[in-house]
Formats: structure tokens, C-alpha cells, sequence
């Protein structure tokens, strides 16, 4: 999984994580949502240090300086298409989900497409091909 995914989809994995999941899968899920923390701090310093490598601070906010804009970009870009090493995603279906999980939208499920099941994935796929 590439730190972009894991980013980008952080709020939805809130999401599911905090639904009432079978005991099972709620522990997985835990556990999960553990390492997801760890590596997001790893993407935050290493974001933050890029940037200060590349910016200065002006009133509290770190700006990149224009002349190193191509750079950081290219930098950063290479940061977001990291692999996460030994990163073991757990796999869940649409049916761990609660019935009445108003909170869970279609956009989550997009964003989470790799934490359901391959039948999920299929579906999703599909849809946000065309």
C-alpha cells in the first residue's frame, strides 16, 4: 500500500473503525488503526521535514519557497508513492458492517476499497471506472 492511499483515506478508516463491528473484527480493527497512527506520524515527519527542507517558516506556517517549488514537488510526489513496508491490511466485508452504520457512505467504501473484500473491490471498480 502506498502512503497516498493509507492518507487519503484516513478519515473514512475513522469511520468504519468506529462502528459496531463483531468482537472479532473489532480487534482487528484496533490493532489496525494502531499501525495506520504509527505509519501517519512516519508520513507527517517526513512531510514536515521535506518541507522545512524546502520552505521557510513565516507566522507559524511553513512556505515553500517559489524557486524550490519543482523540486519539493517532485520530492513530495516521490514521498506519496512509497510503498509501506510489511503493512498487513486486514479484510473485511461489507456484511461486517452494521445495518444501521448511517455514518458509512458510498465515498467511504471508495476510499476503503482496499480494506473490503474482492467482491466489494469489483463493484467499486466498476463504478468509478467510468
Amino acid at each position: 500500500m502506498k502512503y497516498v492511499t493509507l492518507v487519503n483515506s484516513l478519515e473514512s478508516l475513522k469511520m468504519v473503525a468506529n462502528t459496531d463491528l463483531k468482537m472479532s473484527k473489532a480487534i482487528e480493527m484496533a490493532k489496525f488503526i494502531n499501525e495506520v497512527n504509527d505509519e501517519v506520524n512516519v508520513y507527517k515527519e517526513l512531510e514536515e521535514k521535506l518541507a522545512r527542507k524546502y520552505g521557510s517558516e513565516e507566522e507559524g506556517r511553513i512556505v515553500i519557497d517559489e524557486d524550490k517549488l519543482e523540486a519539493f514537488n517532485n520530492e513530495y510526489a516521490e514521498l506519496k508513492a512509497q510503498d509501506i513496508e510489511n503493512f498487513i491490511c486486514p479484510k473485511l466485508s461489507y456484511d461486517d458492517l452494521p445495518k444501521d452504520a448511517e455514518n458509512i457512505k458510498p465515498v467511504h467504501l471508495v476510499q476503503l476499497k482496499w480494506l473490503f473484500e474482492p467482491e466489494l473491490e469489483g463493484v467499486i471498480d466498476n463504478e468509478t471506472d467510468k
